[in-house]
Formats: structure tokens, C-alpha cells, sequence
């Protein structure tokens, strides 16, 4: 049995006025797998996949009324093909950021797949995404 390495996103995204940051983080060791040659990776590589996300995601009007914030995990697998599948949330926050954040990652377009040997292979990938609203009106207008 082989190991796949597979890379976690660290992504924070304060949905409306959006700041996002990405860190990459330590991979994990997923068993029965080869060993990653090339990770999975968003077309047009880690900056298109923040925009994309700070592009997509809704803040929820309910959440952002009621003044909720949080982070939600999404699990999915990057098939042999390049498509999301299997999205589901990991680490849950609020039933409505929950909800929002496995919208947009069901959304997103067809990634370069991860290989082994120069073959594409399944991947598996957890994105944190953060509903954090502005502290006070002045930075609203600021990112607004």
C-alpha cells in the first residue's frame, strides 16, 4: 500500500466585504493511495481559486442580521477528471454559513487533478471557509 499526500487550503473569506487570505498547510497522509507527484490545483492555480470563492460566496442575510460569524470545513474529492465530488461539510458552524460554503464549492469549475506517475488520481481536499462580518461601519465603508 502506497500513501497520498494531499494538501489542505486554508482560506479565509469575509463574505460581503471581502478580504480573503490563503494559506497552504501540512498534508495528510490518506492511506491506500501513491504518492502525490502534483497536487490537485484550481485553474489558474491558488489566486484564481480566491477570487472565485470571494466572487461566488453570499453572505447570508440572516446570519449577517443576526450579526453570525464563522468557519465552516468542506471535505470533497478532486476525481481523476478534475471534478468536485463528494462535498460535504466537515466541521460545521451555522446551519446557513454551513449551507452557503457547500454551495460554492459544488460550484466550482473542474480543477487540474492531482497525479501519480503521470497518471491523474482522486484527492482529497478540505477548504476552511470564514463568514467574519466588518468590527465597526468604518471599515464597512472601507471594504464596501
Amino acid at each position: 500500500m502506497k500513501n497520498l499526500y494531499v494538501f489542505f487550503f486554508l482560506l479565509t473569506v469575509n463574505a460581503g466585504f471581502t478580504q480573503v487570505k490563503t494559506n497552504e498547510v501540512k498534508p495528510e497522509v490518506i492511506p491506500d493511495q501513491a504518492h502525490v507527484e502534483e497536487k490537485a490545483q484550481f485553474p489558474g492555480g491558488q489566486n484564481a481559486l480566491t477570487k472565485f470563492i470571494d466572487s461566488e460566496i453570499k453572505y447570508p442575510a440572516e446570519c449577517f442580521e443576526k450579526k453570525i460569524q464563522g468557519k465552516v470545513y468542506v471535505e470533497f474529492v478532486i476525481d481523476e477528471n478534475g471534478k468536485v465530488k463528494g462535498a460535504r461539510v466537515k466541521q460545521k458552524s451555522n446551519a446557513a454559513l454551513d449551507a452557503e460554503a457547500l454551495r460554492v464549492i459544488k460550484a466550482m469549475p473542474r480543477w487540474k487533478p492531482a497525479k501519480v506517475i503521470g497518471k491523474p488520481v482522486r484527492s482529497m481536499m478540505v477548504l476552511p471557509v470564514s463568514f467574519k462580518l466588518p468590527e465597526n461601519d468604518s471599515e464597512k465603508k472601507d471594504k464596501g
